[in-house]
């Protein structure tokens, strides 16, 4: 079986054939390994996605652009709203990070760095494990109107199997109604796409801007400490 997707202009390969498959991931060539009764004692080494189902249920716009993006090793674009396009970090945005971190104004972000001398190597570090581990982490968010680097939204898998949705705009595009309009893709977006048992935030309850942000939000639990 063969079957050929475009998603965002991107190329994408399903098959049950391993060895193709195989090749194609070789190259970073955007491939998905189509599981069969024939194929699932095959070495399938090297394939980093299979499906059971080649049903567009399975294989969603989302899931596509997830695989695009992981093969050829960029930046997955996760969502966008109106004004604003959230995606993955890379390496390339470690100096503006650094400056919310060193700003204090996001405590999530001791998850990412404990000493910002090896700032870059901490980045690609959360990118590869956290990123390719979970599928979800601490995003970007830019303006789409400049592409500048406007803040950060996303969620931390907690022991409890609860999520902690985290965000902080910069305090140059604050006051743009940016933070809410963030959260509110960010949490579209978990609702499709990532398995949870519930959404938290943790305030600090001198923080009564974010405060009246989290209570705009539907579906989470705000915990104020």
């Amino acid at each position: 079986m063969y079957l050929e997707k475009t998603v965002a202009g991107e190329k994408l390969i399903v098959s049950d054939d391993v060895k193709y498959v195989r090749n194609l991931c070789d190259t970073k060539r955007p491939a998905i390994l189509l599981l069969t009764d024939k194929n699932r004692s095959d070495d399938s080494f090297g394939i980093r996605f299979a499906v059971e189902s080649a049903d567009d249920d399975t294989l969603t716009a989302d899931y596509c652009r997830l695989v695009i993006a992981r093969i050829k090793g960029e930046p997955l674009t996760v969502t966008e709203s109106d004004r604003l396009i959230i995606r993955e970090l890379t390496v390339n945005d470690t100096k503006d990070i650094i400056n919310i971190y060193r700003s204090g104004e996001a405590p999530f972000l001791e998850s990412f760095f404990t000493d910002d001398t090896e700032a870059e190597i901490l980045m690609e570090k959360y990118i590869n494990e956290v990123y390719g581990f979970y599928g979800y982490g601490i995003w970007g968010i830019y303006e789409k109107a400049t592409g500048e680097f406007a803040g950060m939204a996303g969620f931390s898998h907690r022991a409890d199997e609860t999520i902690e949705l985290g965000y902080v705009i910069v305090s140059e595009k604050r006051n743009k109604g940016y933070g809410y309009e963030a959260c509110m893709a960010v949490l579209k977006y978990a609702e499709q796409n990532i398995d949870y048992d519930k959404i938290i935030i943790v305030i600090d309850k001198e923080n009564t801007a974010s405060k009246k942000l989290a209570d705009k939000l539907p579906g989470i639990t705000v915990n104020v400490k």
